[in-house]
């Protein structure tokens, strides 16, 4: 595990595929806990959440933005290496939760069944994990802020030359 902790990862092609992996590893999960039967809403939250929330964690442990030191841990409660970007994830992630709420109010009202039950807690499952995650990201750009870390100021580079 200590290995892994020391692992970074610089470029943003590698992240990409890094958070794409980390999105689709719960398909395999979801896959096999469906041959052994379990509830729709067990499956989801186990082969969704618990991955991904992992994987999300893991990612803001061993990726490195552009400045950012290598070689020291980040501070647990560091998602990202500038507080613009952890505050823009903080509002996707918030703006997507409160998006998934009428799904609860929908679920709701057909409970009737067991698969209204089912799609009910889900829908539940889903806001909070959003809602987790809004929450880390908001609090990971409060404390860049408070320790002082500047946005980078883009750079452009021209590919055309007018001569």
């Amino acid at each position: 595990m200590r290995r892994l902790l020391d692992l970074r990862i610089l470029r943003w092609q590698i992240k990409l595929a890094y958070a794409a992996g980390v999105w689709l590893v719960g398909y395999p999960i979801a896959a096999g806990l469906s041959a052994l039967e379990l509830p729709q809403s067990a499956i989801t939250l186990f082969a969704t959440s618990v991955p991904t929330l992992a994987g999300i964690l893991l990612g803001a442990r061993i990726f490195r933005g552009k400045g950012e030191p290598i070689a020291p841990p980040r501070p647990l409660w560091q998602l990202t290496a500038r507080p613009t970007l952890s505050g823009r994830l903080g509002i996707v992630f918030a703006v997507s939760a409160v998006l998934s709420v009428p799904a609860i109010v929908r679920d709701a009202i057909e409970i009737q069944t067991a698969d209204g039950l089912d799609n009910l807690l889900t829908s539940i499952q889903l806001v909070v994990f959003l809602g987790l995650l809004a929450v880390l990201y908001r609090r990971s750009a409060v404390q860049l802020k408070r320790a002082g870390v500047q946005p980078l100021a883009p750079e452009f580079r021209s590919t055309v030359k007018l001569n």
